[in-house]
């Protein structure tokens, strides 16, 4: 029963997320984020609607899916699995919401919440360090998170900025924690492998790959997806590493 819990709660809010493109856009008078002067992904908007970009909206119940399949796994090895898992459907519901919306409102939470993915990736790279007490482990993730949400708030000109410091971070923690003995790291090239591929859509959407905005197929959702899968892979891998040997 525990493995179909996942499946059971995401296709109805999967459903509910789905119906709410027939409903009027109730945005009127929110601050827009200058995305309708822009490229904006590519994808064609729908302003009428409660769901201005349907397709980039939802893609993002891809993480969704994978925080729920996380939060109902076994309760062994990587002992942060819950706030892993809740950060992943947190971070769904919050760029759904901006591709929803279009508003400033939505952008801080989308930007807030890539903050969030790759902080993910810098604390499980902490936590292989060094043990870390629940407590401790959302001590330094809400800091992290809420220094991001300060940025976005007051100087949102340094997202790329606070984006690249927290790669490094996570880059530089994993090569520190590389020495140490670990599970079988193929989860953790394929998860760095995913979301690099992923970033590289997100950066050359609009620029370089092939546009058509009326299209079911957008390059902005494969990033969704890719970056959804790339952290499940990276739960794996933790998962492994933090997993006794017998």
């Amino acid at each position: 029963m525990r493995r179909c819990l996942p499946f059971l709660l995401f296709f109805p809010l999967a459903l509910a997320a789905l119906a709410l493109q027939f409903l009027p856009a109730p945005w009127a008078g929110w601050a827009r984020d200058g995305c309708e002067v822009a490229n904006c992904y590519c994808e064609t908007l729908r302003p009428e609607s409660f769901v201005i970009q349907p397709i980039a909206t939802y893609s993002n119940l891809a993480f969704v899916l994978v925080g729920l399949l996380i939060l109902f796994s076994p309760p062994t090895g990587f002992p942060h699995r819950v706030t892993y898992g809740a950060a992943l459907i947190a971070i769904g519901f919050g760029s759904g919401f901006y591709h929803a919306s279009l508003t400033r409102a939505g952008e801080w939470f989308d930007l807030v919440g890539i903050y969030v993915l790759v902080g993910l990736m810098v604390m499980g790279n902490l936590a292989r360090l060094r043990p870390l007490s629940t407590m401790q482990f959302l001590g330094v993730y809400l800091a992290i998170i809420i220094f991001g949400g300060v940025q976005m708030a007051v100087a949102p000109q340094f997202q790329q900025v606070m984006f690249g410091g927290l790669i490094v971070a996570a880059l530089a923690l994993e090569f520190l924690a590389w020495r140490k003995p670990s599970g079988p790291r193929r989860f953790l090239l394929a998860g760095l492998g995913v979301f690099a591929l992923g970033v590289a859509v997100w950066v050359l959407d609009g620029r370089l790959l092939p546009c058509q905005p009326d299209g079911f197929f957008q390059w902005h959702a494969v990033w969704h997806t890719l970056a959804a899968v790339a952290a499940g892979l990276l739960f794996l891998y933790y998962r492994a590493a933090s997993t006794p040997n017998p």
